[in-house]
């Protein structure tokens, strides 16, 4: 069997130390590079087989140039993320050839992934048809369906803005910027990924890019004390 060398691109270290346990019990698997981006990726002279890719680290058009980068350089791709992540599904559906996985799939599944996605990029050799790419998750990706005014009140409040400076950016009383968010709330719970407290919606905010892909607003705004 094949020495199969991982390159892991993501930014939760958690995550890279439990994968290097993970394949300290087997004899095939090493994962040889951490980086927190693909640019990265391509200015470390290390030789990989398999990528293990985390979305949220490439959004949108980034994530295409990403991937294609990636396959030119001989290495297959494997995606890896929450499947109630906006960033996620949105990767799913660009890419749907890429075989996903949760990030909370089995030791088991991983390793076949990775091995399976190693075989079909060797010349000679079939993937293996029932490997189990974690796609009937019970989780999947709710969009809430903020629009996109909640989206920016969203954005600003989750970067640390009070709802009063946010409303004197977007000519709002904070009255108005608190029924924003509970609107927004509401909407998340609906979707089942509830956020009843700041930090929550700023996780909800981080996994749907929001943070990422709302312009800044012409208005000063004032930062939190």
């Amino acid at each position: 069997m094949p020495h199969v060398r991982v390159a892991l691109v993501d930014d939760h270290a958690l995550y890279a130390r439990g994968l290097t346990r993970m394949f300290a019990t087997t004899s095939d698997i090493s994962l040889v590079l951490t980086v927190r981006s693909v640019e990265s990726l391509h200015c470390v002279p290390c030789r990989h087989d398999v990528v293990l890719l985390d979305p949220r680290v490439s959004p949108g058009a980034r994530l295409h140039g990403a991937a294609d980068a990636v396959e030119r350089s001989g290495a297959a791709i494997v995606l890896i993320g929450d499947y109630r992540a906006a960033s996620v599904a949105r990767a799913r559906s660009a890419l749907p050839h890429l075989t996903f996985l949760d990030k909370g799939a089995s030791a088991e599944a991983i390793t076949r992934a990775i091995r399976d996605a190693h075989a079909s990029r060797r010349p000679g050799t079939t993937p293996n048809p029932t490997l189990p790419v974690e796609a009937d998750s019970p989780h999947s990706p709710q969009d809430p369906g903020l629009s996109q005014r909640e989206r920016e009140i969203l954005a600003w409040y989750a970067h640390g803005h009070t709802a009063r400076a946010v409303g004197e950016a977007y000519g709002l009383s904070p009255h108005s910027v608190a029924n924003y968010l509970q609107r927004i709330r509401r909407k998340y719970a609906r979707a089942g990924r509830a956020a009843p407290t700041r930090v929550d919606l700023f996780h909800r905010a981080h996994e749907d890019l929001i943070l990422a892909d709302v312009p800044p607003v012409a208005a000063p705004i004032h930062h939190a004390r």
